[in-house]
């Protein structure tokens, strides 16, 4: 592919870096029935309306730095330009890194991920992969890339430019690291082909994304593979770390719906991969009408209540008589040891819901959600404990957390937030002008000690706080309450003085709440 070599000459001389301008106790009441006080005002992630930002990828390093990276396509120079953004106070403002086009003509970004890995500054590392097509010469290629904590390019590691791409995904074991690892793993999973069989490839590297140093075929067919899913897992058991992998299998191009199958390396995150297995036919109603499967995996010191690790499978459940899709979801929590699969649905509506992600929380041990409801134009937030129990029941934190229901091709993304240790969303919407906006929120985004509202005359002190916490110039005629995480009021007071002295004994973030005043506590421990 003739563009090939200028792209990778182009990403390793990205632009100079730039910069964007941040801006007496009562009986306690039921729950809010709308949770979507937990989420704040949405935010541009970097406001050029003349751009039209079309996809977004997010993540968080360890230290709670976030990075954002999107392209869109620049006019000038007549091809797409990717930008590197960061936020150092939970995505209210964001600062961009680097930009610089790719460096070829009828080329654009069809895909990218990202993903931040390492445990101190040292040694952070933010990997990008790229999946590149060519309108011209129909070629596709994909580029994965490894940046410095500033997103300055180091090395690009992994360049298929003659591969026949078809999806990619990316995963790292950033929190808690394989034990033959040094100082981290990182893997790729992509989808292949050629004329006469398709194949589901997978490379990983022990030695924190300087170079691959395994690589199998995980599987291999004469039907079409399509979209693919990664995701990295450990539990106390399972402790050596391993590597889950879930794709699509259609009949062809064109089919609307397939298989799904997953995969895992065993017994360690370098491991050849177990057997593929097909799991859409758990469920008659999904069977052969499954596509673009999600996969999440639990990450944490713990096992759960099946001495094993918990993986998770989304995808969209396509609805013959209506033309329509749902979410439907799979788990196993013997995910390394067996295959025994249970489905679960997020929400039965009618609704046509698309787009799904997911992504494993190890500070809470929950599974988030989100999906593009275009029925209602609607992004909701849902959660679940990782032993599944009640797996039907899937916790709300909001119905809809995007502001505007300016929504085409949103296709949401849902990651953990390292400093606040809740999940964090961005997707695209669309301006007044059809361009498109990189958007992001999350549940308590506005920083610590600052009002969403800006209203300074509310003094809390101190936040952070190791839970006992003062109040002053609170308003005497408004109700005072205070959220946790998941929405529930953990506090309630009618407030006929001005000053209080209160205390949180569970570590975590809560949000306050009087008359239109908003403010996030840190609690943290002793």
């Amino acid at each position: 592919m003739k563009s090939s070599a200028a792209i990778l000459i182009i990403l390793m001389t990205f632009n100079s870096l730039l910069a964007q301008n941040g801006r007496n106790v009562t009986n306690i009441p039921p729950n809010i029935p709308e949770k979507s006080v937990l989420f704040a005002n949405d935010i541009y992630i970097n406001d050029q309306p003349q751009q039209n930002q079309r996809r977004i990828a997010i993540c968080s390093a360890f230290n709670g730095w976030l990075y954002a990276l999107y392209p869109y396509f620049d006019s000038n120079v007549n091809q797409d330009v990717i930008t590197f953004l960061r936020s150092k106070d939970n995505g209210a403002s964001w600062f961009i890194l680097n930009y610089g086009p790719i460096g070829a003509f009828h080329t654009g970004i069809v895909k990218l991920e990202i993903l931040a890995c390492g445990h101190d500054t040292n040694n952070l590392k933010v990997f990008a992969g790229y999946y590149i097509y060519d309108t011209a010469t129909m070629e596709r290629a994909l580029l994965v890339t490894r940046y410095d904590k500033n997103c300055v390019m180091e090395g690009e590691f992994l360049h298929g430019q003659s591969v026949k791409i078809r999806d990619f995904a990316i995963a790292g074991d950033d929190l808690y690291p394989a034990s033959n690892s040094n100082p981290f793993s990182f893997a790729v999973v992509y989808s292949t082909g050629t004329l006469y069989k398709d194949s589901i490839e997978f490379y990983s590297s022990s030695n924190g994304g300087i170079s691959f140093d395994t690589k199998y075929k995980i599987a291999s067919s004469p039907n079409y593979f399509d979209k693919v899913g990664l995701a990295y897992g450990h539990s106390a058991t399972c402790n050596s770390g391993r590597y889950f992998a879930a794709w699509e299998e259609k009949a062809n191009p064109n089919s609307v719906s397939g298989h799904i199958y997953t995969a895992h390396s065993e017994p360690n995150f370098n491991s050849p991969f177990t057997s593929p297995l097909l799991v859409d036919n758990l469920d008659t109603s999904t069977s052969n009408r499954a596509s673009t499967p999600v996969i999440a995996c639990q990450n944490n010191a713990a096992d759960n209540d099946s001495s094993n690790l918990t993986e998770v499978v989304l995808f969209e459940k396509y609805i013959p008589t209506t033309q329509s899709f749902n979410i439907a979801g799979l788990y196993n929590k013997k995910a390394t040891a067996s295959n025994y699969f249970q489905k679960f649905t997020i929400d039965p509506s009618s609704d046509n819901k698309l787009q799904p992600d997911i992504c494993f929380n190890a500070f809470d041990s929950t599974f988030i959600v989100t999906y593009f409801d275009s029925t209602a134009l609607k992004l909701p937030y849902y959660t679940h404990n990782f032993n599944m129990t009640d797996p039907d029941t899937w916790i709300e934190l909001s119905s809809g957390y995007n502001d505007d229901n300016n929504l085409a091709v949103p296709n949401p993304k849902v990651a953990t937030d390292f400093a606040t240790q809740t999940g964090m969303v961005a997707w695209i919407g669309i301006r007044v002008n059809g361009n498109g906006a990189a958007m992001f929120d999350a549940p308590f985004h506005y920083p610590v000690g600052i009002s969403e509202n800006k209203i300074t005359d509310v003094k809390i002190y101190p936040n952070p706080s190791n839970g006992e916490i003062t109040l002053e110039n609170i308003p005497t005629d408004k109700p005072l309450f205070i959220y946790d995480m998941m929405g529930k009021i953990v506090l309630y007071r009618n407030t006929t003085i001005n000053r209080m002295n209160l205390k949180l004994n569970v570590p975590g973030v809560y949000l306050l709440k009087t008359g239109d005043f908003k403010i996030r506590i840190l609690i943290k421990n002793e």
